[in-house]
């Protein structure tokens, strides 16, 4: 039964381009649509404040409604009388957005919000980031800059990125072109201007957003005259270089620890090593600056790939500087046992100098076999807290750094689980992560003709001292595990047998388990 809250609503609703009793007329292109004062002023406070100052529309009892289509005023009309409208496009969602910000009604914006959100693309993006920019849409401009910077090279080359307003084309600049090179972005930059001539008072203030200084002459000629004024662009040019001599260089997915760029060895060894010479960068033990390398220039990083010396494990921290004087840790590995190929992501930020300490090592020394560094645009996710990195696909195959033994150790006998008496046999299977990651599944797939092992335990840890246990349970064939989320390097697996002369087998291991 419907109570009377519900049945005063219906009634309400059913006055909706209702003439009875009307005392206001909605006017669009024309068209009159019938209202009822005292529902506008109660529902919105735009009216009320309308009815009461004494304004034309309180006297005339018309509202002239410009600029916006007869559908969006319906829309917008009918949520004031029903409490619902229907937001089925985002075409209409931008013209409903439109007239909800002009007439305050903060419900029916953020319902539009959402039906943005939900609908957000790469093709629509740059026109939501616009309405989001015009209205002051604090969190709707932070959506939009979250998705344009998943996938920029796409929306900086859509169609609709040359339709962003001059304030809008800036937002993106400052926020969402940190892995895109200066070369692409200044292409995009004139594409855009190219389209907007109307706007080139705007040129100049846009262009203080790119980094003029990193491109090359060569690059500035290739402007069309009818775009840009050649004198003007110069200006800004040398402008850029004489306030920014040190520019910060984006090379995108390009090993910028080479030669043609610069690179050195300040502490720990020889610059010749990156000339592909056979050889290490040492960490000696006495030694308290590690190593030290100058990559010549300031350039846009979030990714160092390293390779140790094979067969050694280390346990390291990495810090980067812009001046060699103010040091940044980005890896902070010194808790962690690593080993051989070493993928190191961390959040985008200029670097020029690179610093690599050796907290312990099973031979003495730190030896660093082969150092790049890269401005990925890859996505990748991490973790906040232990700034380790979360992965999104298989790295326990030895394609992604993934060593496997088997282990041996005296017999333990564990505490009961579930009530199941256990006994763990002697031998067993270990799983080496070249490096920690932060994982909480992981799949197993099991020898089918393997009837013996009833159960088994998975452990984990980052040392192979304190090992957490994340699961026991059956040898089914193909079983997904989740557990909380944590630092991996180890995973241990132990059979769990009646027979204590089983073997425990297992041919397939993804971790994390990840879809196929």
């Amino acid at each position: 039964m419907a109570s009377g809250a519900d049945d005063f609503a219906k009634q309400m609703g059913k006055l909706y381009l209702n003439d009875k009793m009307s005392d206001v007329a909605v006017i669009v292109d024309g068209v009159k649509l019938p209202a009822h004062r005292l529902i506008l002023a109660q529902r919105c406070e735009y009216f009320d404040v309308m009815f009461e100052s004494g304004m034309i529309e309180a006297t005339s009892n018309r509202i002239e409604v410009r600029e916006a289509s007869l559908d969006s005023v319906k829309l917008v009309l009918k949520w004031i009388y029903t409490g619902e409208t229907d937001l089925i496009s985002i075409d209409n969602a931008f013209e409903v957005i439109r007239l909800a910000h002009m007439y305050q009604i903060k419900q029916l914006v953020d319902e539009a919000v959402d039906c943005f959100m939900e609908n957000c693309t790469i093709e629509n993006v740059c026109l939501i980031l616009n309405e989001a920019v015009l209205l002051s849409l604090d969190e709707l401009i932070k959506f939009s800059i979250e998705r344009v910077t998943k996938a920029p090279l796409e929306a900086l080359k859509h169609e609709t990125f040359k339709q962003l307003s001059t304030d809008a084309l800036k937002v993106i600049l400052t926020h969402c072109v940190k892995v895109v090179s200066n070369n692409d972005i200044f292409r995009v930059v004139v594409n855009w201007m190219n389209a907007n001539p109307t706007k080139s008072a705007d040129f100049p203030d846009v262009l203080m957003n790119v980094s003029l200084s990193t491109l090359t002459l060569e690059d500035l000629a290739a402007v069309p005259t009818d775009v840009l004024d050649a004198p003007m662009l110069l200006g800004l040019y040398r402008q850029q270089q004489l306030s920014n001599p040190d520019a910060v260089h984006k090379v995108i997915n390009e090993n910028v620890a080479v030669p043609k760029y610069g690179v050195s060895v300040i502490v720990g060894g020889d610059t010749k090593f990156f000339d592909g010479e056979p050889g290490f960068l040492v960490h000696e033990r006495e030694q308290t600056d590690g190593i030290i390398i100058d990559l010549g220039r300031r350039n846009m990083l979030n990714l160092i790939k390293m390779e140790l010396a094979k067969f050694i494990e280390f346990s390291y921290f990495i810090e980067v500087s812009e001046d060699n004087v103010d040091w940044t840790r980005v890896i902070d590995h010194s808790k962690y046992v690593c080993r051989s190929l070493q993928n190191l992501y961390f959040d985008v930020r200029p670097v020029r100098f690179v610093r690599i300490c050796c907290i312990a090592s099973g031979f003495g020394h730190f030896y660093l076999a082969r150092f790049e560094a890269y401005c990925t645009n890859k996505l990748f996710e991490i973790d906040p807290e232990t700034t380790l990195l979360v992965p999104s696909d298989n790295v326990s195959i030895p394609e992604k750094t993934a060593f496997v033994t088997k282990i041996s150790y005296p017999e333990v006998r564990y505490e009961r689980f579930q009530a199941i008496p256990t006994t763990v046999h002697n031998n067993g299977v270990m799983v080496q992560l070249f490096q920690p990651y932060l994982i909480g599944s992981m799949k197993l797939e099991f020898y089918e003709g393997d009837v013996r092992a009833h159960r088994y335990i998975v452990e984990v840890s980052v040392d192979r001292v304190h090992w957490n246990r994340v699961f026991i349970g059956e040898n089914n064939a193909l079983r997904k595990i989740t557990f909380d989320k944590q630092p991996v390097t180890f995973i241990k697996f132990t059979g769990i047998y009646d027979d204590a002369t089983a073997l425990f087998q297992s041919y397939r291991f993804q971790c994390p388990a990840v879809s196929e």
